[in-house]
């Protein structure tokens, strides 16, 4: 019996699958609007939550300095 490479996929491993790129946005959308659609379809959600929370971090620290 023929031993396999353990690097080979099984035979009915379906090839992955691509993402659609974002569809235009509709008429009567915002720049900014549209924008903010074509990042969240492209970026990760957790990325954008973790770069929020750190400006959001960093915009505190500011404050607490500035008023200090």
């Amino acid at each position: 019996m023929a031993v396999r490479s353990r690097h080979s996929a099984p035979p009915f491993a379906s090839p992955p699958r691509r993402r659609r790129p974002p569809a235009a946005a509709p008429v009567g959308t915002s720049e900014a609007r549209a924008w903010w659609q074509h990042l969240r379809a492209s970026v990760p959600r957790w990325l954008l939550l973790a770069v929020l929370a750190l400006l959001g971090m960093g915009m505190g620290l500011l404050y607490g300095y500035a008023r200090a």
